[in-house]
């Protein structure tokens, strides 16, 4: 116990002698821990915002549409997609639904 008290007078005293070292040690030191809280608390809130909006919107519905590509090529949803959605933690359900759009010309 005394060998651990001889350390912690030799700590205080090299804290001392290098106050301008030090200070700006605890000042790094106070930055980043800053900085860590503030990016997390940011990260949460627009996390929460996100889930308020999608709960607010359609009654906490999400659809998702495919457009086909520039090349003309339709990309397509399949059943094994649909599925893997259903298995989501927190998808109460999902379902497919075919659209299609056309002109129709009269003589």
């Amino acid at each position: 116990m005394g060998q651990l008290w001889e350390y912690i007078k030799m700590a205080v005293s090299n804290i001392r002698m290098n106050r301008g070292r030090s200070f700006l040690t605890m000042l790094g030191i106070i930055i980043g821990v800053s900085s860590v809280i503030l990016i997390m608390s940011v990260g949460n809130g627009a996390k929460s915002e996100m889930e308020n909006e999608l709960t607010s919107v359609a009654g906490g519905q999400v659809y998702i549409y495919v457009n086909s590509n520039l090349d003309g090529e339709v990309p397509v949803i399949t059943e094994e997609d649909r599925d893997a959605l259903r298995e989501l933690e927190h998808v109460k359900g999902a379902s497919t639904v075919m659209n299609q759009w056309s002109t129709i010309k009269t003589a």
